[in-house]
């Protein structure tokens, strides 16, 4: 069984905490690159704060520390969700700019060196205000402000790079619709189907410290079941109380598609979970509760199958179909392109291989649903003898390979299928594909 989650874009994740500033960069330099040599978890949540230029622009010295910050978590091979603050003591109203419009030419500063950071930076969250940059204390929080800033803060940032802001009722307003994103509209590009959650409140009472209003619990949960598939979800947790006892915080996580959760805010409700036994069927069984939530945060695919069919047919052009399922037992979607190849290798050569793209996007496998992906070649074209057939999904961005939940080694092909063997042309096809137990639930 696969039990680590070495995914990008999900899980538990570390946070780092900054201040720009004109001074001190080579000592802040060696902070952030110690920092990020240790970490041991693939997110990372920066706090970037700038209060020190709430009167003007950014120097081009602060500029700078922001590239550093970014190209060292990006080398150390992170993927970064960002918060732009002028407050991390709780005093968002006193430490904000005095004028709407530092935030804008902040914000377009700030931008200009993320973007160049896009493959690693995946989310912003907030909108630069409020005590902590939780969008709540803020001089700036009317509607028509936060319409402003979240359509500014859109124009000027890469159309890959996902924004969020801190609750259900703030998103309805900026999008100026009441209903979830629609799955026509999904991963668009626009500022709509970018626009996510973060909740810093996380299992905190009825009403998660202040994520739902008057519309209530239930209401918001069923609300973010329908958005949460296309954008990213995830927030930090509060001390215990009754709604985040294992069973609860399982439905609760899964409802709100979940991917990234901070587990150093309060260690007590995965310290809570670690005291709890997974009782549910499969290779779970007998696991504590914290290490289960880790494996089940963002998107977790199992290879449930594979078979390649080939049928000859006189006087017709021979071809194989190659078939596979994949089902998806994480809270959540993957919420960056992935590419899938299917790769057979040359028999007596097989550092040759044969690349086929696989139709579908992995970003629309659901959470506890499967699909099917097939791909269909020629069988003349390998040439007779034994041939591997490979398996590769890889991020878009990075190049990276993703990891399934089987017990699959992975190599640089990716994972193997299986055989086939290819004799008296064209018209003896045969392969051999292993059992994949399932692993998940």
């Amino acid at each position: 069984m696969s039990c680590k989650k070495k995914d990008p874009y999900e899980g538990f994740y570390d946070i780092s905490s900054y201040q720009l500033s004109d001074d001190n960069y080579d000592a802040l330099k060696s902070t952030v690159l110690e920092t990020a040599e240790k970490s041991a978890r693939r997110t990372v949540f920066l706090m970037i704060n700038l209060k020190n230029y709430r009167n003007g622009s950014i120097s081009d010295q602060g500029l700078s520390m922001l590239d550093m910050i970014l190209s060292t978590w990006g080398d150390a091979n992170k993927g970064i969700i960002l918060r732009f603050i002028y407050d991390w003591d709780g005093e968002g109203q006193s430490s904000e700019p005095g004028d709407i419009n530092t935030i804008l030419t902040h914000m377009s500063q700030v931008c200009k060196v993320v973007n160049s950071h896009k493959d690693h930076v995946y989310i912003l969250q907030g909108l630069f205000l409020g005590s902590w940059g939780e969008m709540h204390h803020s001089n700036y929080m009317a509607i028509e402000n936060t319409r402003a800033l979240f359509a500014h803060l859109a124009s000027v940032s890469d159309p890959s790079i996902f924004l969020s802001v801190r609750t259900p009722s703030q998103l309805r307003d900026i999008a100026e619709r009441l209903e979830p994103l629609p799955k026509g509209d999904a991963f668009s590009g626009t500022p709509a189907a970018r626009l996510g959650l973060f909740n810093d409140g996380m299992f905190g009472g009825e009403l998660d410290y202040g994520t739902y209003g008057a519309e209530g619990r239930a209401f918001e949960l069923d609300f973010q079941d329908k958005l949460c598939h296309y954008v990213p979800n995830g927030g930090e947790l509060i001390p215990e109380n009754l709604l985040n006892n294992f069973e609860q915080a399982l439905a609760d996580l899964s409802l709100m598609h979940v991917s990234y959760v901070n587990a150093l805010y309060d260690p007590t409700s995965p310290g809570k979970w670690k005291n709890i036994t997974y009782n549910g069927d499969g290779v779970f069984h007998g696991m504590n509760g914290n290490d289960y939530i880790k494996n089940h945060l963002g998107y977790r695919y199992v290879l449930r199958s594979s078979a390649l069919d080939y049928g000859f047919k006189l006087f017709e052009e021979e071809t194989a179909s190659l078939s596979f399922t994949l089902e998806n037992v994480g809270f959540a979607n993957a919420i960056r392109p992935m590419q899938m190849v299917i790769s057979l290798d040359h028999g007596k050569h097989p550092r040759l291989l044969t690349a086929l793209p696989v139709p579908g996007d992995l970003r629309f496998l659901d959470n506890a649903t499967s699909a099917t992906y097939t791909i269909s070649f020629k069988p003349e074209e390998l040439g007779e003898g034994e041939h591997k057939i490979w398996l590769n999904i890889t991020d878009i961005a990075t190049g990276e390979q993703i990891k399934l939940a089987n017990t699959l080694p992975l190599t640089d092909k990716g994972y193997e299928l299986g055989d086939v063997s290819v004799e008296n042309l064209p018209k003896i096809i045969s392969a051999w594909f292993p059992w994949f137990p399932w692993l998940a639930k």
